[in-house]
């Protein structure tokens, strides 16, 4: 100290807490000795290259937060899996300390969706149901990305009455979620897996919700991305296309002749050995009736033909 010939020492963690403090120099190994103890108490420390990436990552996991993309901050928050469980960092370092809060506040958020959309389906809400099952695959996912809550994931579809009601949504959901884990990932690698995935999605499931979704993140993703072109204004096509089919037979299950598959679907049209068949997720299918069961031909054979 200037003017002063008596040292004084001080000894601060990176929260700020102080760890030691006095006056007057330390004897022989007083000094190393102090050293270590504080040492002891400061947390885990990171090199500059570690802390960089901790910093960096965190950053983006806030933003996302922040924007309510939790599944995004949670595939952020997951990269972290190198220094240990994000709740768990064992450091004081500030990006160490935010990525412990985010890691709480994410669990809060994830819990809270999933009790809103479990009771909505549970209650049998029809409006937003596809909201409500992406919900819930979406907290499955989150949850799956961290290996202490891993367990948790199998139990929010467990004893969920009327699932099977919510079949298709599930499936839909599923899809448009490994979609957005890829374009999630910070790892370009993944991430250039992305397109492909939004495409099969807007390709299978056209004129559903689910297409919608996928439409719009791939829009935001890549702009030129070739099935936004070809399937511009197929939306539209299909809901004349049901809106046509409202005076027809409503959906039924249609089986193969051979094999087990089958498919719920509306009657179109038929003609020319073909019938066009509309699925509930809205894809259009075009099936030859001789590969129906005779159940379904004979079905066929009470319908007027239409050309």
């Amino acid at each position: 100290m200037k003017g002063n010939s008596i040292p004084q020492l001080y000894v601060v963690r990176a929260d700020g807490q102080q760890l030691y403090g006095g006056a007057g120099s330390l004897p022989g190994d007083a000094l190393p000795q102090m050293l270590l103890a504080a040492l002891s108490r400061a947390g885990r420390s990171f090199n500059p290259e570690q802390a960089r990436f901790l910093a960096k990552t965190v950053d983006a996991a806030d933003e996302a937060f922040d924007d309510q993309q939790y599944l995004t901050a949670g595939v952020l928050l997951a990269e972290l899996k190198t220094f240990g469980s994000p709740g768990d960092l064992r450091s004081h370092a500030e990006p160490a300390r935010r990525a412990e809060v985010l890691f709480s506040e994410l669990r809060s958020e994830i819990d809270q969706a999933v009790v809103k959309a479990r009771s909505a389906m549970t209650e049998g809400e029809a409006k937003n149901s596809f909201s409500h099952v992406l919900a819930i695959c979406e907290a499955e996912a989150v949850l799956r990305l961290f290996p202490s809550w891993k367990a948790d994931a199998a139990s929010l579809k467990r004893d969920l009455p009327g699932a099977e009601a919510y079949e298709a949504h599930f499936e839909q959901a599923e899809a448009l979620v490994k979609a957005r884990l890829a374009a999630a990932s910070p790892v370009s690698r993944i991430r250039n897996r992305a397109e492909s995935l939004y495409t099969a999605v807007i390709r299978k499931y056209q004129g559903s919700p689910v297409s919608t979704f996928a439409r719009e993140e791939l829009e935001r993703l890549n702009p030129e991305a070739q099935v936004l072109r070809m399937t511009s204004g197929v939306s539209s096509g299909v809901s004349k296309l049901v809106d046509k089919t409202d005076g027809l037979p409503g959906f039924r299950l249609w089986r193969a002749s051979v094999g087990n598959f089958t498919t719920r679907a509306k009657y179109v049209q038929h003609n020319d050995g073909r019938v066009q068949l509309l699925k509930e997720t809205g894809e259009l299918i075009v099936v030859e009736i001789n590969k129906l069961s005779d159940e379904d031909q004979k079905y066929l054979s009470t319908l007027e033909n239409t050309d």
